[in-house]
C-alpha cells in the first residue's frame, strides 16, 4: 500500500493505492479539501467507479481536530501521516467528525463503453 505520498509540484497526496483502487486528497484553488477515489475493479460488474468528497475550507478545522491536529497544522500533512484513519469509509469518517461536504460519483459499466 502506498500511503501519504505528497507531491511538491501539486498540493495533492495519495492516501491509498492498491489493486486498482486509488484515493487521493488535494486542496483546490478555493481552499477546499477534495478527496477523490477511483476503483477500477469495483463490485457489481462495473468497469469503473469514481467519486469525490469536497469539504469546504470552513470545515477544515473539523478535519484537523479529527486527525488530532491543531488549527495551525497543514491538513494535507496531517492526512499524509494519519490519513489511514479515514479509510476505508471516507464518508463514514467525514460524517463522524461532523463535516459538511458535497459528493459526486460516476459509475461506468461495460455498456457505457459501447462494447
Amino acid at each position: 500500500m502506498t500511503a501519504g505520498n505528497r507531491s511538491l509540484a501539486r498540493d495533492q497526496i495519495t492516501l491509498y493505492d492498491v489493486g486498482g483502487h486509488h484515493i487521493s486528497a488535494e486542496l483546490n484553488a478555493e481552499g477546499s479539501l477534495v478527496i477523490r477515489g477511483q476503483d477500477l475493479r469495483p463490485a457489481n460488474g462495473w468497469e469503473e467507479y469514481e467519486y469525490a468528497f469536497t469539504v469546504h475550507s470552513e470545515d477544515l478545522p473539523l478535519i484537523r481536530a479529527g486527525l488530532d491536529g491543531t488549527r495551525d497544522d497543514d491538513v494535507l500533512d496531517l492526512l499524509a501521516t494519519s490519513g489511514q484513519r479515514i479509510l476505508p469509509g471516507v464518508k463514514r469518517w467525514l460524517d463522524h467528525v461532523g463535516t459538511r461536504y458535497e459528493f459526486w460519483s460516476r459509475i461506468e459499466t461495460d455498456g457505457d463503453r459501447g462494447d
